[in-house]
C-alpha cells in the first residue's frame, strides 16, 4: 500500500443522539485535509437522527440504517465495510475532531517507516469546571499496550489512553481485526489489545491533542454504564494479551474501583482479591488501594480526591 495516497473515511456509529451526531460529522467536514465521507451508522431505527443528517443534504454523508440493534463494535464494523477509503477515521457521536486533526496525522503516516501504523493522538476532555488534555503519559511502544492503559502509579485517572475519536489507520487493519461483535463495554481496550499482538502493526502516539471529549453533558454512555463483574469476566477473557501486573491493576484499581461506586462492598472486594490471586501477581499498591475502595466510604473518597485535586492545580498554576 502506498501511503502517499489517502483516500479518507470517518466511521461514526451513533444512535438517539441527532444533535450530537451532527456536530460531529460538522467537524469531520471541518477539516484542512480533505475527507472523502463521513459513514454514519444508525444503530437501529432512529427517523430523528436520519432526518437530521438529510437535513445538512450534504452528499459527502453516507448514512447506513441499521434495522435492528448490533452494539458499538458491529456498527463500526459495518461502518468500514461500507466505507470507500483506504484510511478510516473512527469517531464516536459526541466527540469532535479538531480542524487539522488529520492533517497533522498524514503528515506523520507520510513518515514512519512502519507497514501498518495506528495513529492516535491526545484529546481535550471537557468537563464541568475546567477542561483537561488526556492522556498524561504518551504511549512510545516501550511497554506492553495493556501495562500502558491499565497500570496506574497515582491515584488519577487517565495517566494512559487511546481515545478512540483519535484513531486513524489504514482500513486493511480494521479488515485483519475487526471489533469484537457483542461486547458491551471495553470495545476499544479490546481492540486495541488485539491489534497489538500483530508485529507489522504499531502504535503511533502524537502528543496534540486533536479530538474533543465532552464529560460534562448528562447525557447516556455506555462507557459510563457500572457493572464491575462484566469487566472483571472480560478481564479474565483478554488474560491472555495482558502481563501480570496489567491483568492485576485493573481489577484491584479499574475494577474495585467500580464495584465500590456500585455498592459491591466487601464481598466484591474479596471476590476481586481471589481472581487477583488466580491470574495476576498482587502488590502491595494496589491491595491498598483496594482496601481503600472497600473499607473507606464513598463521601470520605470523594472529599479526599477533591483535596488532593486542589492542591495539584495550587501547584500547577
Amino acid at each position: 500500500m502506498d501511503k502517499r495516497e489517502f483516500t479518507i473515511s470517518a466511521v461514526i456509529p451513533t444512535r438517539n443522539r441527532p444533535k450530537l451526531v451532527v456536530n460531529a460529522v460538522k467537524s469531520v467536514f471541518a477539516q484542512t485535509f480533505p475527507v472523502l465521507e463521513a459513514v454514519v451508522v444508525i444503530d437501529g431505527p432512529d427517523e430523528h437522527t436520519e432526518q437530521a443528517l438529510k437535513a445538512m443534504d450534504d452528499p459527502r454523508i453516507r448514512i447506513v440504517a441499521l434495522k435492528e440493534n448490533v452494539g458499538g463494535s458491529e456498527a463500526r464494523n459495518l461502518g468500514v465495510q461500507a466505507a470507500r477509503g483506504n484510511w478510516i477515521g473512527l469517531l464516536d457521536d459526541d466527540d469532535t475532531w479538531l480542524p487539522d486533526k488529520i492533517a497533522m496525522q498524514v503528515e506523520i503516516a507520510r513518515q514512519v517507516e512502519i507497514p501498518f501504523p495506528v495513529l492516535c493522538s491526545r484529546t481535550i476532555c471537557k468537563g464541568p469546571f475546567r477542561d483537561e488534555i488526556i492522556p498524561r503519559e504518551l504511549y512510545d511502544c516501550s511497554k506492553p499496550v495493556g501495562d500502558y492503559l491499565f497500570c496506574r502509579d497515582g491515584l488519577t485517572a487517565y495517566e494512559g489512553s487511546i481515545p478512540t475519536s483519535t484513531i486513524f489507520c489504514p482500513k486493511a487493519i480494521f479488515e485483519r481485526v475487526p471489533f469484537l461483535k457483542g461486547l458491551k463495554k471495553h470495545q476499544d481496550w479490546d481492540w486495541v489489545l488485539q491489534v497489538a499482538q500483530h508485529t507489522d502493526f504499531r502504535i503511533v502516539m502524537l502528543p496534540q491533542a486533536l479530538s474533543t471529549f465532552d464529560t460534562a453533558g448528562d447525557r447516556a454512555s455506555v462507557s459510563r454504564v457500572i457493572d464491575w463483574r462484566f469487566s472483571a469476566d472480560w478481564a479474565r477473557k483478554v488474560r491472555p494479551l495482558l502481563t501480570a501486573r496489567a491483568y492485576t491493576h485493573f481489577l484491584g484499581i479499574f475494577c474495585s474501583y467500580t464495584a465500590s461506586a456500585a455498592g459491591g462492598g466487601l464481598s466484591a472486594q474479596f471476590r476481586l482479591f481471589r481472581q487477583i490471586l488466580e491470574g495476576g501477581s498482587l502488590s502491595f499498591d494496589v491491595f491498598a488501594r483496594m482496601a481503600f475502595y472497600g473499607l473507606i466510604p464513598d463521601r470520605v473518597r470523594r472529599g479526599i480526591r477533591r483535596c488532593r485535586s486542589k492542591r495539584t492545580i495550587r501547584e500547577t498554576t
